[in-house]
């Protein structure tokens, strides 16, 4: 189901976006595909790898959250502009119980500026609410 998502590039199929996120297979699987540099390029003209951070901050578990995480650190600059205009509210919507580990991110002097910007962005957020 994941690769006919991927090769739908743009267009999301909502209701496999739905069934996607039910299942206890997705995160693997969407971390095994990220790992391809394909879905970050050439499948889908590179969309599932935007769509899969989305995909993972509905999910919100810890094999999620660590996934997205992996993205921080070594995929930031490939997100584009949805680094500084989305991760933030993506990093958000995983709960104020991952604060400690998104202020690590944002603390993290080894990773992109806008990718600890984010984290920073999704701890201020956190700070209000």
């Amino acid at each position: 189901m994941l690769e006919r998502f991927a090769e739908a590039g743009l267009s999301v199929n909502k209701e496999m976006a739905k069934e996607i996120v039910k299942r206890k297979d997705a995160v693997p699987c969407i971390a095994d595909m990220l790992k391809d540099e394909r879905y970050w390029r050439e499948i889908g003209d590179g969309w599932f790898a935007i769509h899969s951070i989305f995909l993972l901050s509905i999910i919100r578990t810890r094999e999620a959250f660590d996934v997205f995480k992996w993205i921080l650190r070594n995929k930031a600059d490939d997100l584009e502009d949805w680094l500084t205009e989305d991760v933030p509210s993506l990093l958000f919507n995983f709960g104020k119980e991952y604060f400690d580990e998104i202020k690590e991110l944002a603390l993290d002097k080894d990773i992109d500026v806008f990718a600890r910007l984010s984290a920073a962005s999704a701890i201020c957020a956190m700070g209000v609410t």
